[in-house]
């Protein structure tokens, strides 16, 4: 099941890539060529918009693996012509103001990175960059995961009620959560951390929660309203950019010695499959006695 959902995501990720710039193309091209009696464009975007179809057809028929097939090749193929096309490739792209291009280029490296597929990440796409996030989590994830390098203090601007360190935490689990009432996945998870709060905190649990410091007015009022216990803050300074957090809620999982256990970079294929295994996490790290 887990494998199908991985396969699922995989699918909405390259839809989500490809599928509104062949309805656009495929629109933009219709008026092109009505306008201008181009129909070789006409028949380019008609021949898109049908493959498109074709990939549809199989979704809804649950041929998952031909699907995902189709639309890899339909994305390979795209680069490819992009390059006999001559676009740049380098970050030079951004000078040319091209930068909606780059973003989608980077999308698509990052997607064929993820599955492995080596042939096409250092074949059409070896001069495009990783998204400037994905590099610094990586870096982030070199350099504190299993380092045994301590992460970053926190720098808060307000604490609702008094707030510790992390230092002062040196023998607790900590659970570090970014996040924000303007999310709403982060809204529809914090009731899943207060749980993991009630079941965990006299066992060695702490869970930080930490407001991004956009729109954190009503944070506070938020948090009060729902009767949430847990410590919340409002981040300040460089800690968004410490932590490397490129979406919310992003988690992280501190040892009792202060070093990264879990996140920024995990593969997650669902709200349910994530608090599973960030329970689990939690666990395994408050029943080991070593680190005490």
């Amino acid at each position: 099941m887990k494998t199908r959902m991985r396969l699922l995501m995989r699918v909405g990720f390259v839809l989500a890539c490809v599928l509104p710039g062949v309805v656009a193309g495929f629109v933009g091209g219709m008026a092109l060529g009505t306008r201008h009696r181009d129909r070789t464009i006409q028949h380019i975007h008609a021949w898109d918009a049908r493959a498109m179809v074709w990939v549809l057809d199989k979704l809804r028929d649950g041929q998952i693996d031909d699907a995902i097939k189709n639309l890899e090749s339909q994305v390979t193929m795209k680069v490819k012509i992009a390059g006999q096309w001559d676009l740049p490739f380098a970050k030079g792209t951004r000078d040319m103001g091209l930068d909606d291009t780059m973003e989608s280029l980077e999308a698509v490296k990052l997607y064929f990175d993820a599955v492995g597929r080596r042939d096409v990440v250092d074949g059409p796409l070896a001069d495009v960059p990783l998204p400037p996030g994905e590099v610094m989590v990586r870096e982030f994830d070199g350099k504190y995961r299993g380092t045994g390098v301590a992460v970053p203090e926190l720098t808060v601007a307000q604490w609702l009620g008094e707030g510790p360190t992390l230092r002062d935490l040196r023998g607790k689990v900590v659970l570090l959560e970014f996040w924000g009432t303007w999310c709403r996945p982060c809204v529809e998870t914090m009731p899943f951390t207060q749980r993991l709060y009630d079941t965990y905190k006299d066992h060695g649990l702490v869970v930080l929660a930490i407001h991004s410091s956009a729109k954190s007015d009503k944070a506070f009022e938020f948090v009060q309203e729902r009767h949430y216990t847990f410590p919340v803050g409002i981040a300040g300074g460089k800690t968004l950019r410490d932590y490397a957090v490129v979406g919310f809620p992003s988690h992280y999982l501190i040892d009792r010695k202060g070093c990264l256990v879990w996140g920024p970079a995990h593969d997650i294929t669902s709200l349910k499959d994530h608090q599973l295994i960030l329970e689990e996490h939690i666990q395994r790290l408050l029943a080991d006695t070593e680190g005490r």
